[in-house]
């Protein structure tokens, strides 16, 4: 089944990793990594745990859904220096 949603996802970057996260990406173009990187970044673990919960899990009561999306993208994005909201 697929589904589509309309995702608000806030960040901040760590202002001790702030040249880890330029030697990584090569830019300082934040509406860039937000709208190109971050963005696919988020698609991928929405996609890649979905497939694991049942549709009334996502839909319904998503809590479990969302703490697992969230928690394995600030695992592939903590290491740049960027923290994701909670």
């Amino acid at each position: 089944m697929q589904v589509a949603v309309d995702v608000s996802l806030s960040y901040h970057l760590q202002a001790d990793k702030v040249p880890a996260f330029y030697v990584k990406y090569r830019s300082d173009d934040l509406n860039s990594y937000t709208h190109g990187l971050l963005r696919n970044a988020a698609r991928d673990a929405f996609n890649e745990h979905g497939g694991k919960y049942h549709i009334e899990q996502i839909m319904g009561d998503n809590a479990d859904f969302l703490k697992s999306v969230r928690t394995a993208l600030q695992k592939e994005v903590e290491p740049a220096g960027i923290v994701t909201g909670k």
